[in-house]
């Protein structure tokens, strides 16, 4: 039987990001705009929460995940406020 989201997602999260993984997501910046991929990341972080809590019913891990949803939409709001000619 896999192990849980909560058991892998604990050995993962001090993991930096590699120099291609930067790139990529610079690229997608580029392309899509800081705002975007704030929202993408809020929408991402959005259905895995609903995955884990659909499929291991782990609520402390989906609440974890739909707090950082939460972050990334008001992150991504705070933008479009503060810089709104940057925002397609």
């Amino acid at each position: 039987m896999p192990k849980p989201p909560t058991a892998r997602i604990t050995a993962t999260l001090n993991r930096a990001l590699t120099q291609a993984e930067l790139d990529s997501i610079e690229e997608i910046i580029d392309a899509c705009g800081t705002h975007n991929v704030c929202c993408a990341i809020a929408e991402i972080a959005d259905l895995k929460a609903e995955h884990v809590m659909c499929h291991w019913s782990d609520k402390p891990l989906a609440n974890l995940w739909a707090r950082q949803s939460r972050a990334f939409y008001t992150f991504a709001a705070n933008l479009c406020k503060r810089f709104p000619s940057t925002v397609t």
